[in-house]
């Protein structure tokens, strides 16, 4: 990671060696401190594996931003079902995003990754302190078929 310091400032890796140097510091990997890793690692790998547990879902006023491919439909058709229901579409995640819902039929733009721009974009925001949630689609099926 010393060798690779010129990616500092990008996500994961700040992440990464923060939680790794802190890790090392006293020259023991104790237990807590490896599952933390683990924990960092399965985020980075599969960044929605944890997503927000949508029972606390609200449309109605906020801003939502789709990305990926959606088994419901068309991702013009989940826009129009979550526009009917109050929600405010948006094309890009920014500060100002309540949501980023994420297809479960993945995007042939995500060849270089699990997630493409989007995700990784809703990541570096909720780190610097963003409230934006990331949902998968099968936690909002209910909602639109209602």
């Amino acid at each position: 990671m010393n060798l690779n310091m010129s990616l500092r400032g990008n996500y994961p890796f700040d992440k990464v060696f923060e939680i790794v140097s802190d890790a090392l510091a006293d020259g023991v990997l104790e237990n807590t401190e490896l599952q933390a890793m683990f924990l960092l690692f399965e985020q980075i790998t599969d960044p929605i594996a944890n997503a927000c547990d949508c029972t606390d879902f609200y449309i109605q006023g906020k801003t939502f931003c789709l990305t990926g491919e959606f088994k419901y439909g068309q991702r013009s058709l989940v826009q129009e079902m979550l526009s009917k229901r109050g929600g405010i579409p948006v094309n890009s995640v920014s500060n100002k995003t309540d949501y980023l819902i994420v297809g479960s039929l993945g995007s042939d733009a995500w060849v270089a990754g699990n997630y493409g721009t989007k995700v990784k974009k809703a990541l570096e925001l909720q780190k610097k302190g963003a409230a934006i949630q990331i949902v998968k689609e099968q936690e909002i099926i209910d909602i639109l078929a209602d």
